[in-house]
């Protein structure tokens, strides 16, 4: 299944995907919300993403929203390095499906 990684740590996003190509995920990169919505405005998008919450100075739940709000099926989950309470919570209410730590 195809799955959209949208990291701007192109390190971590590449780490993510040498993990995720073993277990039959084919991992597409987008290192910017733009290139997210490029490749979402595609032909085939993949029905899941891996977002970062903090994409520079661009929103990860922004961006969710804004995709899902194209591609109501999409499953979104937000990756973050800084969980707390108050953003689990606005990431869960504009639409994630999930979150998790990525710094564990």
């Amino acid at each position: 299944m195809r799955l959209l990684i949208v990291e701007d740590d192109g390190a971590f996003a590449e780490s993510l995907a040498d993990m995720l190509l073993p277990r039959g995920f084919g991992p597409v990169i987008a290192g910017t919300p733009d290139a997210a919505i490029a490749i979402m405005a595609g032909d085939d998008p993949p029905p899941v993403a891996l977002i970062d919450l903090r994409l520079g100075a661009a929103s990860g739940i922004d961006l969710l929203a804004r995709l899902r709000n194209d591609r109501p099926e999409l499953i979104g989950v937000l990756m973050t390095a800084e969980l707390d309470t108050h953003t689990a919570l606005a990431a869960l209410r504009r639409g994630a499906y999930d979150y998790f730590d990525k710094s564990v």
